[in-house]
């Protein structure tokens, strides 16, 4: 591949140690294999990098464009203060 230059992002990092967290539930990877590659993953600087960790694995790391767009946070919604009293605490 020709994607040596292209830099990872810290979601492509967490969607790499995702495979790899499935891969060592699924057997394909001892502890150790796991711990190492992990911390691989979260040093790495390119989509090559990162791809070099799961290529002998049958799931590929989901990277770039493919990564699912996140959900925007929520934007919380201001209280409204009445500028005026009710009318029980207004005074005649």
């Amino acid at each position: 591949m020709t994607d040596r230059p292209i830099r990872a992002s810290d979601r492509e990092r967490e969607s790499v140690v995702d495979v790899l967290r499935d891969a060592y539930t699924d057997g394909r990877l001892t502890l150790d294999e796991f711990e190492e590659r992990t911390s691989a993953a979260y040093a790495s600087k390119t989509w090559s990098d990162l791809r070099e960790l799961t290529g002998d694995l049958p799931v590929e790391p989901v990277l770039g464009a493919d990564l699912p767009q996140r959900q925007p946070h929520p934007v919380p919604v201001a209280q409204v203060v009445p500028s005026v009293p009710p009318a029980a605490a207004r005074r005649p």
